[in-house]
């Protein structure tokens, strides 16, 4: 779950936008029946009443259903008919998008949209757990360093605060190791008078919880940052939604740091760690490098909560699932960037031909050319 549901739902219900009761003058998707014209039709109306980006979507949803619906007979086997559905979600710009399932109990899938698909495929996934906490690691004074289930952080070089971020998990775990986000905390909010800058890894970020994201941008503010808005759908058509509603970091409460930042992020920094990426950009000090991050900013949330938002995942009536989400985030330069990703300062790319023959992360020098010398 990328947003904090409940907070976003409690603001929906207190300001009295929507009933929050169940709406039941639409057939619900699993009511179809189970045959390929009643799956057919169960997907394009759930997609129809429950997909948050018609607004924004340069997909033609209602061209989708006579383009495709004389395609789907009764003798359509599900292999044909999970053809037909990728083909339809091929332009989605909803990054967090997915339908999964299995096709005559024999074959699990995941698909989402093409552009999914292809960040990921041509990732190049050499910014590994042995990288970072390996040969990065050993970087690191040995007498300022911390490691933690992928998690990094020291002074680099003697005069730069480094942290690596891989996911925003970390309350999800912080009982089985406390001290150590205790200690991460205190290491960003309080440099050392040696320190010079900061470098935040939010490279191959997946996301996680957006309660936590306070945690990286807190300890650079000393007051709330208000750093984009969001909007639920609060109603069964399509553009349907809840005014805009402000989204914000909070100052850390162990101190404060005021370093030069630069921020590391590429094409599967997602969901929380674009946020991230997003909200310290902000800030006069922090340089963003690398490249476009992957365009997946809204909230996910199971089907208990689809009738409050009207918006998010639902089933087949063959079983097949259908993951999106249930807002759309604006950041607070007033563009859209689900689906596009967030554009770095710098671009540059890893050189993985350096990385692999001299183990040199281009991307990484190029922050610490940018940083205080």
């Amino acid at each position: 779950m990328r947003h904090s549901i409940l907070k976003i739902l409690g603001t929906i219900c207190i300001i009295g936008l929507n009933s929050c009761k169940k709406e039941n003058k639409v057939i619900a998707p699993k009511d179809f029946p189970n045959s390929p014209q009643g799956n057919f039709e169960a997907f394009w109306h759930g997609m129809n009443r429950y997909y948050a980006f018609w607004e924004y979507d340069p997909t033609n949803w209602d061209k989708m259903y006579t383009e495709y619906k004389d395609k789907v007979s009764d003798t359509t086997s599900e292999i044909g008919l999970y053809y037909i559905f990728k083909e339809m979600i091929s332009g989605l710009i909803d990054h967090h998008f997915t339908l999964s399932g299995n096709i005559n109990d024999s074959m699990n899938f995941i698909i989402g949209p093409k552009k999914v698909m292809d960040l990921s495929i041509s990732y190049h996934y050499l910014l590994d757990s042995d990288y970072y906490e390996q040969t990065l690691f050993n970087q690191l004074d040995p007498n300022d360093r911390e490691k933690y289930n992928g998690f990094v952080f020291g002074t680099l070089l003697g005069k730069y605060q480094f942290v690596r971020f891989p996911q925003f998990d970390v309350l999800g775990w912080a009982g089985t190791n406390p001290n150590f986000v205790l200690n991460m905390i205190n290491f960003l909010s309080n440099p050392a008078p040696y320190h010079k800058g900061v470098i935040v890894d939010l490279r191959g970020n997946s996301g996680g919880n957006s309660d936590e994201i306070s945690l990286l941008v807190g300890p650079f503010i000393k007051e709330p940052l208000e750093y984009g808005y969001l909007k639920v759908k609060t109603g069964p058509n399509r553009n349907e939604f809840s005014p805009w509603m402000p989204e914000k970091a909070f100052p850390s409460s162990y101190g404060f740091n005021s370093l030069p930042i630069v921020v590391l992020c590429d094409q599967l920094t997602a969901s929380n760690g674009e946020l991230t990426t997003m909200a310290l950009s902000l800030l006069p000090r922090c340089t963003v490098v690398g490249t476009t991050t992957f365009g997946a900013h809204a909230a996910l949330a199971g089907p208990s909560v689809r009738y409050l938002t009207y918006a998010g995942t639902f089933y087949l009536p063959n079983g097949w699932k259908v993951q999106t989400t249930v807002n759309v985030f604006k950041f607070k330069d007033g563009n859209i960037y689900e689906g596009k990703g967030f554009p770095p300062d710098i671009h540059i790319a890893l050189d993985e031909n350096l990385f692999l023959g001299l183990g040199i992360d281009n991307q990484l020098q190029k922050a610490l050319e940018i940083l205080p010398q």
